[in-house]
């Protein structure tokens, strides 16, 4: 009886080995598929951070080169007209400094009209006025001060 005893314990015990190296093996297949996983966030860490790299080099390409158009239309920009431009944006009216606003929010005739509730000929008068105060003579010389105005504040 005790032989058979003994019997059976060790093929409980051999049952326990068995189950216990298949949790092992199980164990063992799982750290292999984390350890390919970290290598795999690693590669895509080392990717992300070569593309980071890049994208910092194509805007300091970019910035540089914003940076030469704008000393380049500064040059095309007689300093007196742009300071004159700056200083006379304290005389516009509410009704122009509202208009102007809009110019150098990027709107367009049609949106100015469209967001202000006024005419065609109220946006013309008010930008014959608006010109005249900050001596430029177009809307294209205009947007061009705006544009460099903004630069500058950059």
């Amino acid at each position: 009886m005790r032989l058979q005893e003994a019997q059976e314990k060790q093929k409980q015990t051999a049952n326990q080995y068995i189950h216990l190296e298949e949790q092992l093996a199980a164990l063992q297949n799982e750290i292999q598929q984390v350890r390919l996983q970290m290598e795999q966030t690693q590669q895509e860490k080392l990717q992300a951070q070569q593309e980071r790299e890049q994208a910092q080099q194509q805007f300091n390409f970019a910035q540089a080169a914003l940076e030469k158009a704008i000393e380049k239309k500064l040059e095309s920009v007689d300093p007196d007209s742009y300071q004159m431009f700056i200083d006379n944006l304290a005389t516009l009216t509410p009704k122009e400094e509202d208009i102007f606003n809009l110019y150098v929010q990027g709107c367009s005739t049609k949106d100015i009209i469209s967001q202000l509730g006024i005419t065609e000929n109220t946006l013309k008068y008010h930008n014959k006025n608006i010109y005249s105060k900050l001596g430029v003579k177009t809307r294209k010389e205009l947007l061009q001060y705006i544009e460099l105005m903004r630069n500058a504040e950059h």
